[in-house]
């Protein structure tokens, strides 16, 4: 049996299709299935996915993943409540707008510099051997995610407290 996957982009969604098909000296079968996704949904996917690479144990640095992070950023209480249905945000948006961060992040996100937090977040998971992050359109795809992610989540102002060992 064969298998076959492949996208399909026809402007309005990506098609993920996949076809199964039987080959020479086999009963003779084969199907064939499509799953249509929103373009939208299609970047929530990747950007989960590149996320759930990044934190195999959620321990560490919400950005960059270094197993000490020192902070607890949270986004300040009087922002909109619509911040968390942003699809922009939707796929970093961790613990109801709280996030673990290294002194370096934490120092990157006070200062509103998402290019900084950007090339440190890819840098870590080039670092780590993520697979996306090891070729350079893959470096320049995780970049145009996370600054798109970093700069809609920047926009909001932070409260920076430290964080307890209990939270680490």
């Amino acid at each position: 049996m064969r298998h076959t996957f492949e996208f399909q982009d026809d402007g309005d969604a990506i098609g993920l299709a996949l076809w199964s098909e039987v080959l020479a000296a086999e009963p003779e079968w084969d199907s064939h299935v499509v799953v249509r996704v929103t373009h939208n949904d299609a970047q929530k996917m990747i950007a989960r996915l590149l996320l759930l690479c990044g934190r195999s144990d959620g321990t560490g640095c919400d950005f960059c993943h270094d197993p000490d992070p020192r902070w607890s950023l949270s986004i300040d209480t009087d922002v909109p409540p619509d911040l968390a249905d942003d699809p922009r945000v939707q796929f970093v948006w961790s613990d109801g707008g709280r996030w673990k961060a290294c002194g370096l992040c934490a120092a990157y996100v006070e200062q509103g510099s998402v290019p900084a937090l950007v090339n440190r977040t890819v840098g870590a998971e080039q670092a780590a051997n993520h697979p996306v992050a090891l070729t350079r359109q893959g470096r320049a795809d995780l970049c145009l995610i996370y600054a798109e992610q970093y700069g809609a989540l920047l926009a909001y102002p932070f409260v920076k407290q430290p964080l307890s060992e209990a939270d680490r």
